[in-house]
């Protein structure tokens, strides 16, 4: 057979093409029927590249341009988008279950396994006797010290904050006291000698100021308790209003007695007043540093009894691990969402791809575009007598591919 030596196109592929062909000519659209006469002159009609076009385009991996079949590539390309772009989504959502599996939740047994160990640690020091106590006596003494100056100190403000806001008579204060004694009332938010005269209103005075002090050792109460912060924070936002009403009724008492003397201003507004935040800077602050300073004596304290401190870590450490069970349960909780949304995009694909097979694999296009591309190949054998041979071998190929069983169960042999 003549042109023996040329190797045909495509004449030992046997492997299906992973893309669609679309049959463009730089000015027109190319049909079958010409893509089969040019395809059949590259390869002098050569049989087996026959047989490989017909697979190609029975398998709808080729496809016509905008002249015939367009519309069919056209839904064919944005099918294919779509899928890709769902894959790209699918991928993304299993590399994130897979960073939240690995990496989070893994990272966050490793936490519990190692708190645990270190739970097992303590305990079998504890009963070895190993674990030292870093009790310090000066330290303890010295924190004591400081906090009870700080109660003593609270004691007679919140005395005297109580007397001048509520038991101080102005009119009796102008009549009854000196100049030097009024001067230093208009300037100044203490009441020192009203918390040390004898009267009824002292007991009073006094039994507010220890009831005030009180609430704040509300909080070391509640400490270890569910919603401790809440509760907490709910006491401290109460002392700080209590605070609040104090040092207003203390200023608007020394601008009565401004006015009263005719020294009065009348631009006055309390929240722009230096001694309401006074009261605030010596009273709240001061109750805060009480508590801390408490908080401290208690803890360092605790650290005599080396069991207790023992103890102590290890509710903390068992604390910390419940913490990081929950959120354990929280990315699970994630996982399974996760898991559903990459199942529908699994479901998706598979939809999509089952309808893009039904777009590539119309019968009666497939039979249409294997009838066209055969013309134009036939086009070419036509034109000279040398390739009977040939011509008789691809007819015999397209009858078998033309058989009406299936198009893709074509048997060479």
């Amino acid at each position: 057979m003549e042109n023996k030596q040329q190797q045909p196109e495509n004449q030992t592929s046997t492997q299906v093409t992973t893309h669609t062909e679309l049959l463009i000519h730089p000015t027109r659209a190319i049909t079958f029927k010409d893509h089969g006469f040019m395809t059949a002159g590259k390869n002098n009609g050569d049989p087996i590249s026959f047989e490989n076009q017909l697979r190609w385009i029975s398998e709808g991996h080729k496809v016509e341009g905008v002249l015939d079949g367009g519309q069919e590539q056209l839904q064919k390309q944005l099918l294919e988008n779509n899928i890709n772009g769902k894959e790209i989504d699918l991928s993304n959502l299993k590399n994130e279950q897979a960073h939240i599996q690995e990496v989070v939740i893994g990272d966050k047994e490793t936490q519990i396994s190692n708190h645990k160990a270190e739970i097992a640690g303590k305990k079998i020091k504890c009963e070895e006797g190993k674990i030292v106590s870093n009790f310090n006596w000066f330290r303890c003494i010295f924190y004591g010290i400081l906090t009870s100056i700080l109660f003593i100190y609270l004691i007679f403000f919140y005395a005297s904050a109580i007397n001048a806001a509520f038991f101080r008579d102005m009119g009796e204060v102008i009549t009854g006291s000196s100049t030097s004694d009024i001067s230093m009332l208009m300037g100044s938010i203490f009441d020192a000698k009203g918390i040390f005269r004898s009267s009824p209103n002292l007991l009073f005075t006094y039994l507010g100021s220890v009831i005030f002090l009180s609430l704040g050792l509300i909080p070391h109460i509640f400490k270890g308790s569910s919603f401790y912060a809440i509760k907490a924070g709910s006491v401290i936002l109460l002392c700080l209003l209590i605070d609040g009403l104090l040092a207003y009724k203390i200023d608007s008492g020394i601008h009565e007695m401004k006015t009263m003397m005719g020294i009065g201003d009348p631009s006055w507004i309390w929240y722009k007043s230096i001694n309401f935040y006074l009261v605030i800077v010596f009273g709240f602050v001061a109750y805060i540093l009480f508590g801390i300073m408490y908080e401290a004596v208690m803890k360092e304290w605790s650290k005599r009894n080396i069991n207790a401190v023992v103890e102590l870590e290890i509710k903390n450490l068992k604390s910390i691990i419940r913490g990081l069970e929950k959120e354990i349960i929280q990315h699970k909780v994630e996982l399974k969402e996760l898991k559903k949304q990459v199942d529908e995009l699994i479901l998706l694909i598979k939809n999509l791809t089952k309808e893009l097979e039904r777009v590539l694999t119309k019968p009666e296009t497939l039979k249409r575009n294997m009838e066209n591309f055969y013309a134009g190949w036939l086009t070419y054998l036509n034109g000279s007598e040398a390739l009977e041979e040939r011509k008789f071998e691809c007819d015999r190929i397209y009858q078998r591919f033309n058989q009406p069983t299936s198009q893709y169960a074509y048997n060479p042999n």
